[in-house]
């Protein structure tokens, strides 16, 4: 069995992913380093390297887990972020996550991503005549590498990272002069950022004002039909018509950017509108556009004088929660961003 591993003299900052307006002007841009590579490592037998190599550590972790040898996997795990710890814990309960890897074929790493101390590989399994995509990381720090499962925790920002990695679209440089910027890091780290720089388009309004440009906007719509609802709780108000979900137990994530604090919360249908009538006004501030949908951001004033900030994605005139893989979306719905919007100079 081979890894196929792709190797250049320098990293460089790529543009890795990008999305247009239709008149083909950038809307996003991500940005992270990396490189491609050539150089064939055997995956027969162990890197003469040790730890001290973010490839050594990958070529030796596909030897033992194709052999399915969890002790010896847990020697190449970091224990920095928590990856040996949950090996460990698999291990205890009697689960390998490695039971299959002997039906590997080969493994062909086919690129290098640079974030933060990690070093991602975007990999393709092959198994017979089927080809898998698959991300490895490896966490160097201070001369020593180690396997990571820090894409498979699922938090927001680490699986926004690993969305737009393997969604990559992007070789070319892009003009990112007229975007605004937003700068993630992994925990514990200062180099190596990903970079994502987005379209804000200001346009401040209050829902509560009789602006007749905005009458039919849905969130006037909508702000108008719940303040209705609550001064005439005997009169039933129709106020799904403004969603376009497939069910109430749907999820519509939200982080609140308030004085600094940032609150983390997911509201299913009934819950987001008892919070959005529970402000005094709302004002839209501007909106940031996707390729598919728009996400306003909007401040929300509440009877005690405190303010939030909050986004409310939007498509075809409509309240939606995007259920489809949404890049922008990703990376709005962290707190990493959170924090980037509550200091915003254009704000």
């Amino acid at each position: 069995m081979l890894i196929v591993v792709l190797f250049s003299a320098n990293l460089f900052a790529g543009d890795i992913y990008i999305e247009k307006d239709n008149k083909g002007n950038p809307l996003l841009v991500v940005s992270v380093q990396n490189e491609l590579v050539t150089e064939k490592i055997s995956i027969g037998k162990l890197s003469s390297k040790a730890n001290t190599s973010p490839l050594a550590v990958l070529n030796d972790f596909y030897y033992w887990a194709y052999r399915n040898d969890i002790k010896q996997l847990m020697s190449l795990f970091s224990k920095t972020d928590g990856s040996y710890i949950r090996l460990e814990n698999k291990a205890q309960d009697g689960k390998s996550p490695y039971n299959n890897f002997s039906k590997l074929t080969d493994v062909n790493v086919n690129e290098q991503f640079s974030w933060g101390t990690y070093s991602i590989y975007s990999v393709t399994w092959i198994v017979g005549s089927k080809n898998y995509q698959w991300l490895d990381a490896i966490n160097c720090n201070k001369g020593t590498c180690t396997y990571s499962d820090f894409l498979l925790r699922f938090t927001p920002l680490e699986s926004a990272v690993s969305h737009v990695i393997s969604g990559k679209n992007n070789s070319l440089p892009v003009d990112k002069s007229k975007l605004k910027k937003f700068t993630a890091f992994p925990k514990r780290s200062t180099s190596n950022p990903l970079e994502v720089s987005y379209t804000f388009e200001s346009d401040v309004f209050s829902l509560s004002s009789e602006d007749e440009m905005r009458k039919d906007f849905v969130l006037n719509l909508y702000f108008r039909a719940l303040k209705k609802a609550q001064e005439a709780p005997e009169k039933k108000v129709d106020v799904k018509r403004y969603w376009n979900i497939s069910g109430e137990s749907e999820f519509i994530p939200s982080y609140s950017y308030s004085n600094g604090n940032i609150r983390v919360q997911d509201y299913q249908l009934r819950a987001f509108d008892l919070r959005f009538s529970s402000y005094e006004d709302v004002n839209v501030l501007g909106r940031i556009p996707s390729a598919e949908s728009d996400f306003y951001l909007c401040k929300g004033r509440l009877a005690e004088g405190q303010s939030e900030l909050f986004f409310v994605p939007v498509l075809d005139n409509k309240i939606f929660v995007p259920t489809k893989p949404n890049v922008i979306w990703n990376f709005i719905n962290t707190i990493e961003f959170a924090a980037h919007i509550n200091t915003a100079s254009y704000l």
